[in-house]
């Protein structure tokens, strides 16, 4: 089982580069592992895959945070097994009625035409993908990054198959990282158990080396 994280922009401008998606997920994932009491700098890799894994390729991190629709951007953190995977897809090349979809989708948005119009404007969206099995931090990892593009295209999140509380969707980047694998957050008891969890065994891990 996987799930996603989706991004809609309202802008995309110079600061969108890989960069500076990194580096800002960096900093917001190293301010939650400090909140949460564990003392660790990471640091944040990215390559490009062809999705039928014809090739992969290393990238100039300046360039704009855009890659074609049959490759993959792969993510991963260096002190963490696994990865998640990002793509980019041009909405023209997939919906027939952007207004129905950009109103559908962020239904709790004040939609007014400027914005809709730069949203369309943009022609982009993201979404990132986390499989089962990942570590915790790469699962905290994958929030941040996300949260990353979303801060830098005023974009918002959301999400179809519950990878995280539906009641904030859609959000931007601030609203997100506010509740994000925070076990005072958790929408039950289920949810708190497995971020609980999570954080203990990411404390254990790193305890230990």
């Amino acid at each position: 089982m996987s799930t996603t994280f989706n991004i809609i922009p309202t802008k995309i401008d110079n600061s969108l580069t890989f960069q500076n998606v990194l580096t800002l997920a960096k900093q917001t994932l190293e301010n939650q592992l400090d909140k949460l009491s564990i003392n660790l700098s990471i640091n944040i890799s990215v390559n490009i895959h062809h999705d039928k894994e014809q090739y992969v390729n290393s990238i100039n991190l300046d360039t704009k945070f855009i890659w074609t629709e049959n490759e993959y951007a792969w993510f991963t953190v260096d002190k963490s097994n696994g990865g998640t995977d990002a793509y980019c897809q041009k909405l023209s090349g997939n919906l027939s009625d952007w207004d129905t979809y950009i109103e559908d989708t962020l239904d709790n948005v004040n939609m007014t035409p400027q914005l809709k119009q730069q949203i369309i404007d943009c022609e982009y969206e993201w979404y990132f993908r986390r499989s089962a099995g990942q570590s915790p931090l790469m699962s905290i990892a994958y929030g941040h990054l996300t949260a990353a593009v979303a801060k830098l295209t005023e974009g918002y999140i959301y999400t179809y198959d519950g990878a995280w509380h539906d009641n904030i969707f859609p959000a931007t980047a601030e609203q997100l990282l506010e509740v994000y694998f925070y076990p005072d957050k958790a929408k039950d008891a289920a949810d708190y158990e497995w971020v609980t969890r999570c954080i203990e065994g990411l404390k254990s891990d790193f305890a230990s080396r």
